[in-house]
C-alpha cells in the first residue's frame, strides 16, 4: 500500500501507479542503503547477567546463568573437552540489539551485521 496515496500495490519494489512514488520494502531498503545506515552493535551481556531464554533469530535456547557459570568452570582439559567448550561458547555468548533489547546468539549477530544490515526483531 502506498504511504502516500494509499493505494494498493501489487508488488514491492515498484513504484505507486497513482502518484509515481517509489515502494521499496523495509529490508531491501536497509540492504541497499547499508553503508549510509549501519546496524549498530549488538551489546554482549555478560554470562552474571544471562537469563534462561531463546535467541530471537533462530529460536534456539540459551543455557540460564548458573548453568553456563558451571559449563564454563567445568572445561576439563581433555581434547573432547575442548572441543565442547567452544561449541558451548557460541551458545553462551549473548549479544541484545540496543533498539529493541532482544538477544541474540553469536550466529544471528554475524548474520544480522554481516548479511541482513538490519535487527531481525527490529522489522
Amino acid at each position: 500500500e502506498c504511504p502516500r496515496c494509499l493505494t494498493r500495490a501489487s508488488e514491492v519494489p515498484s513504484s505507486c501507479a497513482v502518484c509515481t512514488l517509489q515502494l521499496v520494502s523495509s529490508p531491501h531498503l536497509a540492504q541497499s542503503y547499508h553503508h549510509l545506515f549501519p546496524l549498530p552493535r549488538f551489546t554482549e551481556v555478560p554470562v552474571e547477567e544471562h537469563q534462561a531464554g531463546r535467541c530471537s533469530g533462530c529460536d534456539t535456547e540459551f543455557p540460564a546463568a548458573a548453568a553456563a557459570m558451571a559449563a564454563e568452570g567445568g572445561a576439563g582439559g581433555a581434547a573432547g573437552a575442548a572441543g565442547a567448550a567452544a561449541a558451548d561458547e557460541a551458545l553462551r555468548a549473548r549479544y541484545q540489539c540496543p533498539d529493541c533489547k532482544k538477544f541474540f546468539c553469536i550466529h544471528c549477530d554475524i548474520f544480522a551485521h554481516e548479511s541482513l544490515h538490519n535487527c531481525p526483531a527490529c522489522t
